[in-house]
């Protein structure tokens, strides 16, 4: 059972659009079919658990990249990247290399292949590099925070996805502004200085995408981070407490860390992005876990004999 997004009655005829016979053709005649044929980069995505890495791409990765005549001195920049980093979010490829996206996912799936499971899930990764067999790949494993906040979220980070109201009439985009911004400063040298600004806010806003800095929000309630992109002292010496010792093997929850990092990482965004927003506005609530000195006292104490005996 389907229901329409509307309360009024709506003349259709449910039958199979010329557009649809190429992609229900192997399909039952019970399905009405897709709005349109799947499209494929041929990308290499791997899971934490797979024996072994991909050594090369796909042959018709780099079939479509030549179809496509995306030039070379994008494909040499990606390459070069890969070259001083093997693995990348690509929010921070696509700023560093300044490839535009239509071409960059095109560059991709021949340079690097994809960790969709595990410490490095939603990184591209260069072709033959391992990192659950390097310890040194370490700093580089995501974390996938989520904001924290309470009734103030909407007003000051906004979803990724925009939010859409269906009334009886009209869809209404509730994220877009109700009223009228007018601008009374008519002074050429005003409106340079207020563009220079802009800009200036757009290019800090970009790295905000994949880099946590004191003093500076999210662009969205979910992000992926690097550990090494948290730039928050208490972070950086939770990360290297938490460090394995050797001969531990890599684990897929935690990597190349002791159990319980992610969730005191967390915690520490948390308080900064909170200290942010009271600065900013003092009626913004955000729940969050307090963290205190005890905590890295605690995490002084706990060594990786204590890890081992778990």
């Amino acid at each position: 059972m389907s229901f329409s997004r509307t309360d009024t009655v709506q003349d259709y005829h449910f039958r199979k659009e010329v557009r649809d016979v190429k992609t229900s053709k192997d399909l039952p005649d019970n399905i009405i079919g897709r709005t349109r044929q799947r499209r494929s980069l041929y990308n290499c995505f791997l899971t934490f658990d797979a024996e072994k890495v991909p050594e090369k791409p796909n042959e018709a990765a780099k079939e479509q990249l030549e179809n496509f005549g995306v030039e070379q001195k994008f494909i040499e920049k990606v390459k070069e990247l890969f070259e001083d980093q093997k693995m990348w979010l690509k929010a921070e490829l696509l700023h560093k290399s300044e490839v535009p996206g239509k071409y960059l996912k095109l560059v991709l799936p021949v340079v690097a292949y994809y960790f969709s499971s595990g410490p490095w899930r939603n990184q591209w990764i260069k072709y033959g590099y391992d990192p659950r067999k390097d310890q040194e790949a370490a700093k580089f494993q995501t974390l996938d925070y989520r904001l924290r906040f309470r009734a103030g979220s909407r007003f000051t980070v906004e979803s990724k996805r925009k939010s859409i109201v269906v009334s009886r009439h009209k869809v209404i985009n509730t994220t877009k502004a109700k009223t009228s911004i007018i601008d009374l400063d008519d002074t050429n040298l005003g409106h340079k200085k207020a563009n220079e600004d802009e800009v200036a806010e757009q290019e800090e806003k970009v790295r905000d995408a994949y880099l946590f800095r004191p003093g500076r929000l999210p662009p969205s309630r979910q992000v992926f981070y690097q550990y090494k992109s948290l730039t928050v002292s208490e972070a950086q010496i939770l990360i290297e407490n938490y460090k394995l010792g050797s001969g531990i093997p890599c684990d897929e929850k935690n990597g190349w860390y002791k159990r319980g990092l992610e969730e005191k990482l967390r915690n520490i965004l948390a308080e900064t992005i909170k200290s942010t927003c009271f600065d900013q506005d003092d009626n913004v609530s955000v729940a969050t876990t307090n963290v205190t000195n005890s905590n890295l006292e605690e995490i002084e104490e706990f060594s990786d004999d204590d890890f081992e005996s778990e």
